[in-house]
């Protein structure tokens, strides 16, 4: 009879003890499976920063792109103007010459005309 007790006792101590090792195993995995998870979400979230920091610099870059191609415009159309206004200076001058030779041509036919007169 004790004989059996002893067994019964032993087999019940043997099962508490694989209980409380499957359990401790069960822990272990769930921590496992905690940290995988943990992992994940970090890696997730520096994904996710950069591909913001990525977003960020090529907006930054287009930003840079638009005002370079906006200056370049402008630098472009004032070189532009300055040149129109540079053919009409020059027009102008031209023009203004013409109507100085038509003067002394006229004032030279003229004192002609009075030296002839006289």
């Amino acid at each position: 009879m004790c004989r059996r007790i002893n067994q019964g006792l032993l087999v019940s101590e043997c099962y508490r003890e694989l209980d409380a090792q499957l359990k401790f195993r069960e822990t272990l995995k769930n921590a496992d499976k905690e940290e995988e998870i943990a992992y994940v979400n970090s890696m997730k979230e520096d994904l996710a920063k950069y591909e913001e920091e990525v977003k960020h610099k090529t907006e930054k870059q287009l930003e840079k792109r638009k005002h370079y191609a906006f200056e370049l415009k402008k630098q472009i159309e004032e070189t532009k103007n300055a040149e129109a206004a540079k053919e009409r200076e020059i027009f102008e001058a031209g023009k203004q010459d013409q109507i100085n030779m038509e003067k002394y041509l006229q004032d030279i036919k003229e004192f002609e005309a009075q030296q002839v007169s006289l």
